[in-house]
Protein backbone atom coordinates (compact mmCIF):
# COMPACT_ATOMS: atom_id res chain seq x y z
CA UNK A 1 0.00 0.00 0.00
CA UNK A 2 3.39 2.32 0.65
CA UNK A 3 4.39 1.71 -2.64
CA UNK A 4 0.35 2.57 -4.08
CA UNK A 5 0.24 5.75 -1.87
CA UNK A 6 4.18 6.76 -3.38
CA UNK A 7 2.99 6.31 -7.04
CA UNK A 8 -0.32 8.53 -6.33
CA UNK A 9 2.11 11.27 -4.84
CA UNK A 10 4.12 10.96 -7.88
CA UNK A 11 1.23 10.86 -9.97
CA UNK A 12 -0.34 14.38 -8.18
CA UNK A 13 3.08 15.81 -8.61
CA UNK A 14 3.69 15.22 -12.38
CA UNK A 15 -0.16 16.53 -13.02
CA UNK A 16 0.55 19.51 -10.90
CA UNK A 17 4.06 20.39 -12.83
CA UNK A 18 1.57 19.65 -16.29
CA UNK A 19 -0.51 22.02 -15.34
CA UNK A 20 2.21 24.48 -14.67
CA UNK A 21 4.00 23.89 -18.16
CA UNK A 22 0.02 24.24 -19.63
CA UNK A 23 -0.43 27.58 -17.99
CA UNK A 24 2.90 28.69 -19.01
CA UNK A 25 1.80 27.23 -22.58
CA UNK A 26 -1.23 29.60 -22.58
CA UNK A 27 0.55 32.19 -21.58
CA UNK A 28 3.11 31.53 -24.71
CA UNK A 29 0.42 31.18 -27.41
CA UNK A 30 -1.12 34.54 -26.11
CA UNK A 31 1.84 36.54 -26.35
CA UNK A 32 2.78 34.74 -29.85
CA UNK A 33 -1.14 35.88 -30.88
CA UNK A 34 0.21 40.12 -29.57
CA UNK A 35 3.05 39.02 -31.84
CA UNK A 36 1.16 38.00 -35.10
CA UNK A 37 -1.15 41.12 -34.62
CA UNK A 38 1.80 43.00 -34.33
CA UNK A 39 3.48 41.54 -37.27
CA UNK A 40 -0.07 42.18 -39.37
CA UNK A 41 -0.13 45.53 -38.43
CA UNK A 42 3.25 46.13 -39.58
CA UNK A 43 3.12 44.31 -43.07
CA UNK A 44 -0.42 46.73 -43.54
CA UNK A 45 2.18 49.57 -42.90
CA UNK A 46 4.60 48.25 -44.99
CA UNK A 47 2.30 47.22 -48.13
CA UNK A 48 1.04 51.12 -47.18
CA UNK A 49 4.58 52.55 -47.81
CA UNK A 50 5.51 50.21 -50.88
CA UNK A 51 2.03 51.79 -52.50
CA UNK A 52 3.75 55.20 -51.44
CA UNK A 53 6.99 54.30 -53.06
CA UNK A 54 5.49 53.06 -56.55
CA UNK A 55 3.33 56.02 -56.49
CA UNK A 56 6.67 58.01 -56.08
CA UNK A 57 8.47 56.20 -58.87
CA UNK A 58 5.59 56.67 -61.32
CA UNK A 59 5.98 60.30 -61.13
CA UNK A 60 10.00 59.72 -60.99
CA UNK A 61 9.37 58.09 -64.27
CA UNK A 62 6.66 60.38 -65.86
CA UNK A 63 9.14 63.47 -64.62
CA UNK A 64 12.33 61.43 -66.60
CA UNK A 65 10.44 60.93 -69.60
CA UNK A 66 9.62 64.43 -70.08
CA UNK A 67 13.72 65.83 -69.12
CA UNK A 68 14.52 63.11 -71.96
CA UNK A 69 12.38 64.10 -74.70
CA UNK A 70 14.36 65.45 -77.22
CA UNK A 71 11.11 66.70 -79.77
CA UNK A 72 10.28 69.06 -76.10
CA UNK A 73 13.70 69.95 -75.57
CA UNK A 74 14.08 71.05 -78.97
CA UNK A 75 10.81 73.21 -78.66
CA UNK A 76 11.73 74.88 -75.72
CA UNK A 77 14.95 75.18 -77.28
CA UNK A 78 13.76 77.52 -80.30
CA UNK A 79 11.12 79.13 -77.65
CA UNK A 80 13.93 80.20 -75.69
CA UNK A 81 16.90 80.72 -78.12
CA UNK A 82 15.21 81.97 -81.20
CA UNK A 83 17.69 82.25 -84.33
CA UNK A 84 20.09 80.29 -82.16
CA UNK A 85 22.92 79.11 -84.41
CA UNK A 86 22.91 75.23 -82.81
CA UNK A 87 22.55 72.61 -85.53
CA UNK A 88 22.47 69.84 -83.44
CA UNK A 89 26.18 69.12 -82.69
CA UNK A 90 27.68 73.17 -82.53
CA UNK A 91 26.57 76.52 -81.74
CA UNK A 92 29.45 77.66 -84.34
CA UNK A 93 28.44 76.20 -87.81
CA UNK A 94 30.65 78.22 -89.48
CA UNK A 95 33.92 76.03 -87.05
CA UNK A 96 32.96 72.99 -89.26
CA UNK A 97 33.60 74.50 -92.27
CA UNK A 98 37.16 75.33 -91.29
Amino acid sequence: MAEIDKLGAERAKLWAERAKLMAEIDKLGAEINKLWAEIAKLEAERAKLMAEIDKLGAEIAKLMAEIDNPAAIQALHELECPNCPWDGNTIFPEAKDE
